[in-house]
């Protein structure tokens, strides 16, 4: 019986042999191909050609294979597989089947009748229940895969990719396997690089160069191409040098230099190595047996031709043509520029000779013209008919001199370019060119005007021949030359602005300009100004360099006295000196210097003066001033800066030598004569300063006079522009009825006219003030009197010298001024401002349009215009009596005519009337031409409108028209009240003039105390801080001499201060203020004469310094609010006269009162200061000290109030017992003041107003 799970188990056998043995022969063949591919892809990429590697390569690859046969192979041939080991492998998938198929397996290949294996019944019935299970075998034996045949694929497909390469590259792939298994065959790889040379020469130069370019002919360009070198009659063994070849891009390069012999080469790269030997021959160069350059100058240098024999010196455009002959026959010849390019020369027919540039036909074409343009190098390169290069080709330089433009420059011999139109201007031109001018010129023009003026005109077509070309160095000419523009030659100018501009053409038709210089063109009176402005900046330049010389003056007698009382000399003695000297060294730089020194301005000055003015008597002093300062610096200024100078390095000298100890004693001997004769110079270099600045203080103060009246001017005339404006809002309204807007605006057009008003006030009294002062020379005797009255100690801290004051004003300032004060010209705006702000707007206007008219005559005054006639003092008291007579006549007329109209009824009072009236008539047009221009023009013209008044009162009378006569009669009445007020301002202005003098002068003494208070004080401190570091005796003994100089000067100023308060005129506030002064800087005087220099005494010497600053401070308190006023500065109120015998308060009482204020003002701060410490601190004795001390001051203050309100009460009180009334008749009476409170913020109207803190 066959049982099919037999069959099931004997297929699956044959199945896993055939499995098994295609795993291990898929193994095998995947190693033995993956070992032969690695092989051959080394042997194509390293193209191993020696024969022993490649037999170990194909050893290996032996080796190779029998290991994968007997590894994979060998094993699977001895293996045996029957069906029990199938049996026993398949039972252990299922349990069922444990020990029962391999059972079963057996029992079926048994003979059925053996005894020795069991019972036959129990072995069929075993196999009869394995047969049951052989449909599951089948179906597990048909899933059941076995070992696997990934590598056997892996193989076939390494097998498929080998078979594809055979078919594609098969010359490749046949070539690998032939030289892999086949060691010793001649096979060789295909060639992948095939290199050719390009260029080579065959022949070359002995000391020549040979080059050789190697690219790749097809293939691939290989990384690196080698060249070799060996000697031409060599073998096999000679000496062969090899050189790796110069890439660029996709070519090699080489060069090898300095070839002396015949020699062979060979190249190679990547895997092309087939190129031979080649043979270069060595052979002589080419060489130039002659050259001649021919030099060709443009034609408008006017210079001939040249030739040279290699080296070119020629100027720009030059053009140059070569010949020469070279030693054999060429090929080629070319020139070499350096910048430049290569330039091609023409062979002769004898092939020797060359020329440049070519002349053939043929050859035009194809060359450019060799023109010289800038400088370099050139050379001459020949390649004979070989192809030989010449070698070594000498270099010839090219010096080319560049024809540039031209270059000019036009510059002003005088500071400033001013001019009338019949003046001359000095102008400097200077022009230079490579080669030569042929013109220069000056063009003036403006936007409609234009003219030149020739300065050089050279030869035409070309200059003049200076040598040969190539001689010369460098060419060039230059000039420089002065020249006078005359302005009057030159028609159709007018004034305005002018652009001078310099022109130069060279003989190439090169043009250049300079820098425009602007020339203004003016009038006579704008010229004038100009320099009357110039004059002023000099003034105050000089004035300066005075300052700095008097400091050094100074210091310099300071240090030389304390030198020669010590006969010794200080620490810092060097230092100063060398300090001083380098003070004196700048002060004759800002003296001289070119172009801008004092001096050089000032003959510049005066040049423009004498090119613009036929005579120079007005100008007298500047000339004068040029001449006195040009002697004196030239004469004292610079042998002092030489003396210093000899000085100061001397000092430096002795401080070294000090330093070490040695004695300087005999040094300072010797020196002496030097340091007294710098100090003789520094006096009378000094005095020359002083002299400088006196000639040009006239100068100075009229220009400044006229700048600032038109300023003012200019405020004037905007203000009664304004005011006519608001006039037009607010006509017929009274102040109360005008809204808010148009009072703010009237309070602020009345402040601007109270401001006009102290400016004016200001300006004329510093110019009334100047009116006879004069500057004071040093003198050389006086020299330890003023050192001790300054009190430097040791010339550290040093006053001015020279306090700046203007010298007297000349005939034409005081001319102005005195027009200014005989007129009321202060009075009448301040009328101005008081009308504005009481919204009297056509009277303000009147007043305005006086101003405005005085103004202007003053300025005509100052520029000179007209020849004014001066009125004094006693003219005006003359006129003033004249019209008050017209006036007494001409109200008795008016009175008398009036009562008899209305009491009595006369037929013949108007005849009577109108024969009176016209003998007034006649006296009033009498004094009218009696009055002269233009300080009484405002006067006439008030005269002249009461004389028609009158005419007009007595025709009416002749008409029997009497209301008409009586109306006119009273304005005529009324015009010459306004007259009388007029000349009343006049001398009312006088007395304000005077005021203002006094108070500048106080002003300026309490100014040059509060600074040497304040400069002692810090002597103090310092010598309090020096008295800790002085621990020697000689310091010590130095420190007290310091100190006791100190107290002297301290006492010197307490002298002063004492005959200062002597000479007060009455002012109680002031006299209080400066007695304590007085006492405090005694007190002061005596603790330094002590050797106390602690906080005591510097407390007591700032108390001495702050009660002056309280005087100033009422001093300027007083300017801020109470400048306005009439009658003087801040008096408010204007003097006594007939119509005023009381008067109101005096500004001498108000300038008290307003210090008296500063001085409560200061008490209260410093009472607010007392009580925040008292608060912080407590109570303490030098707290109750100045409580005690603040007390006694407020004491003072209430006593002087006391005494002030007393003589302000009887000023203001009149004879009659009254109270600021004015005597008299109040109607037809002028408001001189209003008696209400000023409405003007700040500023005192009544006796209550100014007792008001």
């Amino acid at each position: 019986m066959k049982y099919g799970f037999i069959q099931v188990i004997n297929d699956l056998e044959n199945r896993l042999y055939r499995r098994l043995s295609l795993a291990a022969v898929g193994r095998a063949g995947l190693v033995v191909c993956v070992a032969v591919i690695v092989l051959c892809g080394m042997d194509y990429v390293l193209r191993i050609n020696d024969k022993g590697l490649r037999v170990i390569i194909t050893g290996v690859t032996g080796l190779v294979i029998v290991a994968s046969y007997f590894r994979f192979i060998h094993p699977v041939f001895r293996l045996r597989i029957n069906g029990v080991m199938v049996a026993r492998w398949l039972e252990q998938v299922d349990e069922r089947w444990r020990g029962r198929l391999a059972a079963a397996w057996e029992f079926a290949h048994l003979p059925g009748d053996d005894p020795r294996w069991g019972s036959p019944e129990l072995r069929s019935r075993l196999m009869s229940e394995v047969e049951t299970y052989s449909t599951e075998i089948s179906s597990l034996c048909r899933r059941l895969k076995g070992p696997g045949l990934v590598a056997f694929y892996l193989w076939l497909v390494t097998l498929g990719g080998i078979g594809c390469g055979l078919i594609v590259q098969p010359v490749v792939f046949a070539t690998a396997l032939i030289r892999l298994f086949n060691p010793f065959s001649d096979l060789t790889w295909p060639q992948r690089t095939y290199l050719k040379v390009l260029n080579y020469p065959e022949v070359v130069s002995r000391g020549g160069q040979f080059v050789i370019e190697v690219a790749t002919e097809r293939g691939l360009t290989p990384e690196d191409v080698w060249i070799a070198f060996r000697d031409a009659e060599g073998t096999e063994r000679a000496a062969v040098i090899r050189f790796p070849m110069v890439r660029r891009g996709n070519r090699f390069y080489f060069q090898r230099d300095q070839v002396r012999s015949d020699f062979e080469f060979r190249i190679w790269g990547g895997d092309d190595s087939s190129h031979p030997w080649r043979l270069v021959r060595v052979v002589e160069p080419p060489r130039l047996t002659s050259l001649a350059v021919e030099l060709e100058p443009p034609a408008y240098t006017g210079w001939k031709a040249e030739v040279s024999d290699g080296p070119i010196r020629a100027v720009a455009g030059t053009r140059v043509s070569l010949r020469g002959m070279a030693d054999r026959a060429l090929r080629r010849v070319w020139i070499v520029q350096e910048p430049g390019g290569k330039l091609a020369a023409e062979l002769a027919d004898d092939r020797r000779t060359f020329r440049f540039p070519p002349r053939s036909s043929t050859a035009q074409s194809q060359i450019i013209e060799w023109k010289l343009e800038t400088s370099g190098r050139y050379s001459v390169h020949l390649q004979a008919e070989d192809g030989t290069l010449s070698v070594g080709d000498p270099e010839w330089e090219i010096r080319v001199i560049p024809d540039l433009p031209p270059v000019v420059a036009v510059q002003p011999q005088v500071p400033f370019l001013l001019a009338t139109r019949a003046g001359r201007l000095p102008l400097r031109i200077s022009a230079r060119d490579d080669l030569a001018l042929k013109r220069v010129t000056i063009d003036l023009r403006n936007d409609s005007w234009h003219h030149s003026v020739a300065v050089l005109e050279g030869p035409e077509p070309s200059p003049k021949p200076r040598g040969r070309m190539s001689d010369v160095e460098s060419w060039g000419e230059i000039i420089d030359r002065d020249l006078w523009l005359d302005l009057a030659q030159m028609e159709g100018i007018s004034e305005g602005t002018l652009t001078a501009t310099a022109v130069a053409e060279d003989y190439h038709q090169q043009t250049s300009s300079s820098s425009p210089l602007t020339i203004e063109v003016v009038t006579q009176d704008i010229f004038r100004d100009r320099m009357l402005t110039e004059c002023e900046k000099l003034y105050d330049r000089i004035s300066d360099i005075y300052n700095i010389q008097s400091r050094i003056n100074q210091e310099w007698r300071d240090l030389w006295a304390s030198v020669i009382k010590n006969n010794d000399i200080r620490q810092n003695f060097g230092e100063r000196i060398y300090a001083l000297d380098l003070l004196q060294t700048q002060v004759c730089q800002d003296i001289g210097n070119q172009p801008n020194g004092v001096l050089p301005r000032l003959r510049g000055i005066i040049i423009l003066l004498r090119s613009n003015y036929s005579d120079l008597g007005e100008w007298s002093g500047l000339v004068e001033a040029e001449n006195r300062l040009r002697t004196s610096f030239e004469k004292e200024a610079i042998s002092l800066q030489a003396d210093c100078g000899t000085v100061a390095r001397w000092a430096q000298q002795m401080s070294g030598k000090q330093d070490a100890g040695a004695s300087v004693a005999n040094d300072i001997e010797r020196i002496r004569n030097v340091a007294e004769k710098v100090k003789q110079e520094q006096i009378g270099w000094q005095n020359a300063l002083q002299d400088v600045l006196e000639l040009l203080a006239r100068f100075k103060g009229r220009n400044s006079l006229r700048r600032q009246l038109e300023v003012i001017l200019l405020r004037q005339k905007a203000l009664n522009e304004n005011t006519q404006k608001v006039g037009g809002e607010t006509v017929g309204k009274s102040l109360q009825e005008l809204p808010l807007d148009a009072r703010q605006r009237l309070e602020e057009l009345a402040r601007e006219e109270s401001f006009v008003a102290a400016d004016l006030e200001t300006l004329l009294a510093r110019f009334s003030r100047n009116n006879g002062a004069s500057l004071q020379k040093t003198e050389t005797g006086g020299e330890d009197k003023r050192a001790d009255q300054n009190g430097a100690a040791g010339g550290e801290e040093l006053t001015s010298a020279h306090e700046m004051v203007v010298t007297p004003e000349d005939s034409v300032v005081a001319r102005a001024v005195a027009l200014a004060v005989q007129s009321g010209l202060v009075g009448l705006v301040r009328d101005s401002a008081e009308a504005i702000g009481q919204n009297r707007v056509s009277e303000a206007v009147e007043y305005q349009k006086r101003v405005i008219t005085i103004l202007e005559e003053m300025l005509k005054i100052l520029q000179g215009n007209k020849d004014e006639q001066h009125i004094n003092i006693e003219r005006w008291q003359e006129l003033a009596q004249a019209i008050e007579g017209l006036k007494d006549g001409q109200r008795l007329l008016v009175e008398e005519f009036e009562r008899r109209w209305q009491e009595i009824a006369q037929p013949d009072g108007e005849a009577e009337f109108a024969e009176r009236q016209a003998k007034v008539l006649s006296a009033m047009e009498e004094l009218i031409q009696q009055i002269p221009s233009p300080e009484g023009d405002s006067l006439r013209n008030m005269l002249a409108k009461g004389a028609r008044e009158m005419k007009a009162a007595q025709e009416a009378a002749s008409a029997r028209d009497r209301k008409s006569s009586l109306e006119h009669g009273r304005n005529a009445l009324t015009e010459l009240d306004r007259a009388l007020r007029e000349l009343s301002e006049r001398r009312l202005s006088e007395a304000a003039e005077g005021a203002s003098r006094l108070l500048a002068e106080q002003a300026q003494k309490l100014a040059e105390a509060i600074t040497r208070q304040a400069q002692l004080l810090e002597k103090t401190r310092i010598m309090d801080e020096e008295k800790t570091r002085a621990t020697t005796p000689e310091q010590r003994s130095v420190w007290q001499k310091e100190v006791s100089r100190l107290a002297r000067d301290q006492e010197a100023l307490q002298s002063q201060i004492r005959e200062w308060k002597e000479k007060l005129p009455g002012w109680a506030v002031w006299e209080s203020v400066l007695g304590e002064v007085e006492a405090a800087m005694g007190t002061a005087s005596e603790r330094l004469q002590a050797g106390d220099t602690g906080e005591l005494t510097q407390a007591v010497q700032r108390e001495a310094m702050e009660s002056l600053n309280t005087l100033a401070e009422g001093i300027r308190f007083e300017g801020r609010t109470m400048e306005n006023q009439d009658g003087g500065p801040g008096s408010g109120a204007m003097a006594p006269d007939s119509e005023n015998p009381g008067g109101s308060l005096s500004w001498e009482v108000v300038l008290q009162l307003q210090t008296l204020r500063a001085l409560q003002d200061s008490i209260r701060q410093r009472t607010d200061r007392i009580a925040q410490e008292i608060e912080q601190r407590g109570s303490s004795a030098a707290v109750g000290y100045i409580l005690d001390k603040l007390s006694n001051e407020q004491a003072r203050v209430v006593q002087l109030m006391q005494r002030l309100k007393e003589q302000m009460t009887e000023q203001m009180s009149t004879p009659d017992g009254t109270f600021g009334q004015p005597i008299g008749p109040q109607e037809n009476r002028p408001v001189l003041k209003p008696e209400s409170p000023s409405s003007r913020p700040g500023q005192p109207g009544t006796v209550d107003d100014l007792l008001k803190p």
